[in-house]
């Protein structure tokens, strides 16, 4: 369980949505809350078919969490546009076949998992702060130019 020294609460990063995927509802209690206190906008699913259908219809940038350590399914998730980071909560981890650069890592422990999803979500947040200011002096640089013409 996130404890309070390791990771902020209720940050509400609007370009983000975290989905976690696990086929077994019962387990999703156990994850959805510690998420939420990442990233109020976490959304849950037990099939594929709609978890699939929500990623391939998003506008929004997606963290794809999951218990299920399939290589199919990461090829699968890993293709999609939408999906920045791929995190995958496995007590028993096996190895990953094929090459997946938005997969930050198989862990076996949750809080593991927690922290780096928070490491890495702040890293992206910070990032895209940075490209939105870049466009941003470059649109008051045109406009400046403009004026001056």
């Amino acid at each position: 369980m996130a404890t309070s020294n390791t990771l902020r609460t209720n940050d509400n990063y609007e370009s983000i949505i975290f989905i976690w995927f696990n086929s077994q509802e019962q387990s999703n209690v156990n994850m959805v809350g510690p998420l939420r206190a990442i990233n109020n906008n976490v959304q849950t699913f037990t099939e594929s078919s709609s978890c699939f259908e929500m990623i391939q219809s998003s506008n929004e940038k997606i963290f794809f969490i999951s218990s299920l350590n399939n290589n199919q399914l990461i090829a699968t998730i890993h293709d999609f546009p939408a999906v920045e980071a791929i995190f995958i909560l496995d007590p028993n981890a096996g190895d990953v076949r094929g090459h997946f650069p938005k997969l930050f890592g198989i862990f076996t422990q949750q809080e593991e998992l927690l922290r780096l999803v928070k490491d890495v979500l702040d890293t992206f947040e910070q990032v895209q702060l940075e490209e939105f200011s870049f466009e941003q002096d470059k649109i008051f640089l045109w406009s400046q130019l403009w004026k001056e013409e």
